[in-house]
């Protein structure tokens, strides 16, 4: 099989997500608090446990969200 398959062959309008993203920011943003490691835009994002867990160098919890077209239907 050669056929190159695309975001929009799966469903997603690229620009449709963009947009709605930089429609939300403002919103979005206003729910970080100084845990929150990254913004929006990636895959996923880093939140810091450093409040929370004392016996640890590196403590940091690495999220991300991945959902098929079938799941949001």
């Amino acid at each position: 099989m050669n056929k190159k398959i695309t975001y929009k062959d799966a469903g997603v309008d690229i620009k449709k997500a963009d947009e709605a993203i930089e429609m939300s920011k403002t919103e979005i943003n206003s729910t970080f608090s100084q845990h929150v490691l990254s913004s929006i835009g990636g895959f996923g994002s880093m939140y810091s446990l450093k409040d929370i867990f004392n016996n640890y160098q590196d403590r940091y919890l690495p999220h991300s969200l991945k959902k098929s077209k079938a799941q949001l239907q």
